[in-house]
């Protein structure tokens, strides 16, 4: 049912139980609709017009004054408002079809006599308005709930997305067939490097399994995982790939999204040649004016890349979720990705933010 045709109902209900208030009030008895029902279709047509004008004043006080940001104050100017627009809008009706029916001073007698009833039907509105408004209060506080569980259920559909590209990224064919090469040249040349292949090789598909459920990990985490992604990256390029880490300890308990910092270097050796005459150089490092930082030297850029398109766009979206300091991005003489530090009590931040857009760790 529409929500026009909802309220017009409730209205047509509302406009019978006020002329059985006001005929029970002068009468002391019920009133007999089928012999006035010309004088309840009036009333329901009196109260269906007075209905609608409150709507629309409600409409532009949910404009004016914010449920959520004002609730007490919302719900106080929505009790009063509502039961003087009920109270002039119906009167006014009547005041005026009476003026134009009898005269002025008919007019003047009958409002004289029916003080009391008039005072009793404002008394009503003033109940009625209150009731409504409760009602509209409710039906907001619903409809909030409602947005904040259809958010929560897009933001963990993104959050599984990003991790699954996450993972795709890693176990991805090129990926493994370039570790399975080098371990078939490595049993031959030098067994004792290719058992530590093989070992900090398991020990990165470790991470990446452990680290696939989660939002964030310490960057201590983080640190461990790269030095073992490192070594097979050097076995590959030798001396040609340096990587140096230069972080103070006492950061080492942030929070970092998994798998950044494996992404970026990733991307750094992907997007150049590295060759013993063009070495890349990775830097991560730390400053207090900006954040955590990689950069690296640009070489030739390759004839063709494969990617999952995960990279830099993923890294943005993840630190979108938990700060509004944006992920830097320069590239000039060095290619250099700035990334916010984390701190985040995520529990807490969720007890804080009633309407929050975070899932809980």
């Amino acid at each position: 049912m529409k929500f026009f045709h909802r309220v017009f109902l409730v209205l047509c209900l509302l406009g019978i139980l006020l002329y059985s208030y006001a005929v029970y009030s002068e009468t002391s008895s019920f009133p007999d609709f089928q012999a006035d029902y010309r004088e309840t279709l009036l009333m329901i047509l009196l109260v269906q017009i007075t209905g609608w004008s409150v709507l629309g004043v409600n409409s532009i006080l949910n404009k004016i004054i914010n449920w959520k940001k004002h609730t007490l104050l919302r719900f106080v100017v929505g009790v009063l408002f509502d039961a003087f627009t009920a109270f002039v809008v119906f009167f006014g009706l009547i005041a005026v079809s009476l003026y134009f029916s009898v005269g002025e001073d008919e007019l003047s007698y009958m409002i004289l006599n029916r003080e009391e009833l008039i005072v009793k039907t404002g008394i009503v509105f003033f109940f009625t308005a209150f009731t409504y408004t409760i009602v509209d209060f409710a039906w907001f506080s619903y409809r909030q709930y409602a947005v904040v569980q259809i958010q929560k259920v897009q933001m963990m559909r993104n959050q599984l997305e990003l991790q699954y590209d996450m993972l795709k990224s890693q176990l991805s064919p090129h990926y493994l067939f370039n570790s399975l090469n080098t371990i078939s040249a490595l049993i031959y040349r030098d067994v004792e490097v290719a058992e530590e292949f093989i070992r900090n090789f398991a020990l990165t598909y470790q991470y990446v399994l452990e680290t696939n459920n989660k939002k964030l990990v310490k960057l201590e985490n983080e640190i461990d995982f790269i030095k073992s992604y490192i070594f097979l990256l050097k076995v590959r390029f030798d001396e040609s790939l340096k990587v140096f880490i230069d972080i103070p300890n006492e950061l080492y308990a942030s929070q970092i999204p998994p798998l950044t910092l494996q992404l970026l270097i990733e991307n750094a050796v992907k997007h150049n040649v590295i060759t013993e005459g063009s070495p890349l150089n990775i830097t991560i490092s730390y400053d207090e004016q900006t954040g955590l930082i990689v950069r690296n030297n640009k070489t030739t850029v390759p004839e063709s890349t494969s990617s999952f398109k995960v990279g830099l766009a993923n890294i943005r979206r993840r630190y979108g979720y938990f700060s509004e300091i944006p992920v830097k991005i320069i590239n000039d003489t060095f290619f250099t990705v700035v990334l916010p530090v984390l701190y985040i009590d995520t529990k807490q931040r969720n007890k804080d933010l009633p309407y929050a857009f975070f899932l809980t760790l």
